[in-house]
């Protein structure tokens, strides 16, 4: 599949998990939505920093961005 097109679906499924969450917290709302909504920005960035790599590794770029922390997938 195209990286591109994978990174911009991914960039788009963000942007709605995060304008979400902040209506939950505008909303003082902290519920089980709130902890749904927070889980998958971490799930979600984890999906944008897999495509960034491969983008990165596929133009061959020597700067491939490395995370610091544990894949979030990976801790289940």
């Amino acid at each position: 599949a195209d990286l591109r097109k994978q990174l911009k679906a991914v960039n788009e499924e963000l942007w709605v998990i995060e304008d979400d969450i902040r209506d939950q917290e505008a909303e003082q709302d902290f519920g089980p939505r709130f902890i749904e909504l927070a889980r998958a920005v971490y799930v979600t960035n984890d999906k944008r920093a897999a495509i960034k790599k491969a983008v990165n590794l596929a133009l061959g770029s020597r700067f491939v961005e490395e995370k610091s922390y544990q894949d979030y997938t990976a801790r289940k």
